[in-house]
Order: structure tokens, then C-alpha cells, then sequence
């Protein structure tokens, strides 16, 4: 599966990972939004890129809503838990150091192109005699009952994918705010240790090596672990928590992956 080996080779860079900062205002708090993940944009990656973005992303637990829903091979319509993961984000232009400005011989190029979101969401499977990875997917028939759930004005990952927010200054009273959700269905009940793996919320990357040694490019996503504290049987949400602190890190990009 191709998202599992992209996901699987996250080990690799790993070791470039930074930790984020993590806090939560009165306002997200009332919407439910429990961990911030700051763009924590560094000074390294913002020199390293004409036009550096990276996205305030916060998040709701993950939940799970039980719908009937058609499945896409078989065209059969039947009972199925949707895993869906709410999120929100906001746009802080990154602001770069003034230091040696004045100096620093200035070139001139051609206009970057339209910053465009595209969020992309993998849970991989964790457990040590389960191994998969199941990517993001629009369960139509799941979008109205968590939209009605969670009270918010969400959208898919295919509606979110666009242009970024507008731009909120630092302390404005009042976000341009977007927020969206991702559906994960056909997963394995008997999971209890996973990650979520979030792209498309940075424009940041590098080039790193493969296991041969061959040059390819890593993308700045978040990754966020989750354990399940309960068996096949007994699937609810609130048995699903977040372990550990969600950080950035650099993973293999899907593209140069598919290649091999």
C-alpha cells in the first residue's frame, strides 16, 4: 500500500523532528478544540524557503460516529464506525528575522505561486501484531451526523483543499478560522496504538537519503500518537486518548516514494 510505505519510512527523518508548543485559548476550549499545534516555523527552515507557510492546527479528540454507509467496492449499504478526527486552522504569516537585512544582497525572482492547503491524514497502526495504515476518506454519509454532532461548519479534506486562510494578526480578537474533518473507516477493531500523521499544513521540506542512499524529499508533517485503552468489543470514543505531545517532523514525500 503505497500511504503505508510513505509512512513507514518516517523513520528516517525522524531524527529532524521538533517538538511544538502546545497551548489552548478560552475560545477553543469552548469548541471542544483540546491540543494547538503552533507552525513553529524555524529560523533554519525560514531561511531555507522563499515564501516559508506553516499552519496554526488545533484539534478536537478523536471520535467516532456509527452510520450506514455504502460501501464503495461492493455498492451494498450497511452498519459501519467512522473514526473522524475535527480539526481547525488559522493562518500567522510566518515572520522572518530583520537581522542583516540591510546587507544581505537581495535576488530577484519570479513571483512563488499561490500557497495552497491541501490537507492529507494517515492513522497507521501501531500494535505489535498489527500493522496497516488506512488513509483519510469522505464517508458521505457519515459528513451530516458529525457536522450536526459537532456544531461546526466542517468541511472535507477535497473541500478544504485551496487557498490558506486569511491572514489573523498576533492578538486579534476574532480568527479567520476554517475548519475541517477527516473520516478513516475499515479500521482493524483491534488497534490500540496508533499515530495520525497530518499534510499539507507546511510548504517546508528537504532532501534527505533512502536506505540506498538515493536523494528524496521530506515534508514537514505533524505527527500525533493515540492509544486505545479497550478490546475489539467495546469500541468508544472516550477510550481513545493522546499519548504524548504532537510534534512536526519530516517524513518521506508520497510522491518520491511512489517511484520505487
Amino acid at each position: 500500500m503505497r500511504v503505508y510505505r510513505c509512512c513507514c519510512l518516517a523513520g528516517l527523518a525522524l531524527a529532524l523532528s521538533c517538538v511544538t508548543a502546545v497551548r489552548l485559548s478560552a475560545a477553543e476550549s469552548a469548541q471542544g478544540f483540546t491540543t494547538v499545534i503552533e507552525p513553529n516555523l524555524t529560523g533554519e527552515e525560514l531561511h531555507a524557503h522563499q515564501d516559508p507557510w506553516a499552519l496554526q492546527v488545533s484539534l478536537k479528540p478523536m471520535r467516532l460516529a456509527y452510520v450506514q454507509a455504502v460501501n464503495p467496492k461492493t455498492g451494498a449499504k450497511s452498519s459501519e464506525m467512522v473514526w473522524y478526527l475535527v480539526y481547525k486552522i488559522v493562518n500567522q504569516p510566518a515572520v522572518r528575522s530583520q537581522v542583516g537585512a540591510d546587507s544581505t544582497p537581495v535576488n530577484v525572482q519570479d513571483p512563488s505561486p499561490p500557497a495552497l492547503c491541501v490537507p492529507r491524514a494517515t492513522l497507521v497502526i501501531e500494535d505489535p501484531d498489527i500493522r496497516g495504515a488506512v488513509a483519510d476518506s469522505i464517508v458521505p454519509e457519515a459528513l451530516p451526523e458529525i457536522i450536526a454532532r459537532e456544531h461546526l461548519p466542517l468541511k472535507t479534506s477535497v473541500q478544504m483543499a485551496g487557498p490558506l486562510p486569511k491572514p489573523t494578526a498576533p492578538g486579534a480578537k476574532q480568527e479567520n478560522a476554517e475548519y475541517g474533518v477527516f473520516m478513516f473507516r475499515g479500521v482493524n477493531p483491534r488497534t490500540t496504538a496508533f499515530s495520525i500523521y497530518l499534510s499539507g499544513f507546511s510548504n517546508a521540506y528537504k532532501i534527505g537519503k533512502d536506505e540506498s542512499g538515493k536523494p528524496m524529499v521530506l515534508r514537514r508533517t505533524i505527527q500525533i500518537p493515540y492509544r486505545r485503552y479497550a478490546d475489539r468489543y467495546d469500541q468508544f470514543a472516550k477510550e481513545i486518548r493522546q499519548e504524548g505531545e504532537p510534534k512536526w517532523i519530516y517524513v518521506p514525500d508520497e510522491a518520491t516514494v511512489a517511484k520505487k
